[in-house]
C-alpha cells in the first residue's frame, strides 16, 4: 500500500465529528436574567426545572482546567478507539469517561465547571449524543444563571470561541460541533483574572424564578 492509499484508508476511519443543524447566534439581553434564590439552588431543588439537577458551584480555575485537560484526552482516546468497538463497547466506554467527569456529559464537563468557576450556577447540560446514545437535546449545550457583571466576558468567550449563546431569565451556551466547547472553557479560564476583577454578587430585590413544570424535553428550545 502506498502512502496515498494508506492516506485514504487512514482517513475513511478516522473518527468525524457530527454537525448539529443550528445555527450559530449570540444574543442576550443582561436585563432580563434573574438569579435563584437560595431555597432553589439547594440539592433536589430540580433548578431550571432538571429533575437530575446536582450543585456544581464552588469550582475553582484550578478544578476547570484539570477537568478540560481530563476531558480533552478521554475525546482523543474516543477518536482513536471509535471505530475497533461496537455500540454496546463504545456505550461502555463513554460511561467510563463519564466516571472521570462526575458524571457529566463528555464534552460538556469542562464547560460547566469553567462557568462555575466564574461564579455563574450550571444547572443543565447535555452532549446531543455528540459520541452516540440516546439523549434529550438536539444540540450540545449548558444551561446556567449568571449575573450580569459577567455577561460581556461570556460573551466575548462564546465569539472566541464561535459557539452559540441565548437566553432570558437564564442563558444558554450551545454548539454546532462539540469540540467547540472546550474551547469555549478554555476562553473562559484565559479570563480568570477578569472574572475575578468583577462585582459577581447578584444585585438585590430580583423577582424569584416562575416555577415551570418540567417535561424532560429542551431547556429553552431555539429554533
Amino acid at each position: 500500500m502506498g502512502k496515498a492509499e494508506f492516506r485514504a484508508f487512514n482517513t475513511a476511519y478516522m473518527f468525524e465529528h457530527q454537525k448539529f443543524e443550528i445555527e450559530i447566534v449570540r444574543q442576550v439581553d443582561p436585563r432580563k436574567l434573574r438569579w435563584p434564590a437560595k431555597d432553589e439552588t439547594g440539592p433536589d431543588s430540580g433548578l431550571g426545572c432538571n429533575r437530575e439537577y446536582e450543585d456544581f458551584t464552588g469550582r475553582s480555575w484550578s478544578d476547570a482546567q484539570t477537568v478540560l485537560d481530563t476531558e480533552r484526552g478521554l475525546i482523543s482516546k474516543i477518536e482513536a478507539i471509535y471505530w475497533d468497538l461496537d455500540e454496546e463497547a463504545r456505550e461502555a466506554e463513554l460511561l467510563e469517561a463519564e466516571m472521570y467527569l462526575d458524571a457529566l456529559d463528555l464534552g460538556v464537563a469542562a464547560t460547566v465547571n469553567a462557568l462555575s468557576a466564574a461564579k455563574c450556577i450550571p444547572f443543565s447540560s447535555c452532549n446531543a449524543g455528540a459520541f452516540g446514545g440516546m439523549h434529550h437535546e438536539r444540540y450540545p449545550l449548558v444551561a446556567f444563571h449568571a449575573v450580569r457583571s459577567t455577561v460581556k466576558l461570556i460573551m466575548s468567550a462564546a465569539e472566541q470561541a464561535d459557539v452559540g449563546i441565548y437566553g432570558g431569565e437564564f442563558l444558554v451556551v450551545y454548539t454546532d460541533e462539540i469540540r467547540k466547547l472546550s474551547l469555549f472553557a478554555q476562553s473562559l479560564i484565559d479570563r480568570a483574572p477578569q472574572f475575578d476583577a468583577l462585582r459577581t454578587t447578584p444585585e438585590k430585590k430580583r423577582p424569584a424564578l416562575r416555577r415551570r413544570r418540567n417535561d424532560g424535553q429542551q431547556v429553552l428550545p431555539f429554533e
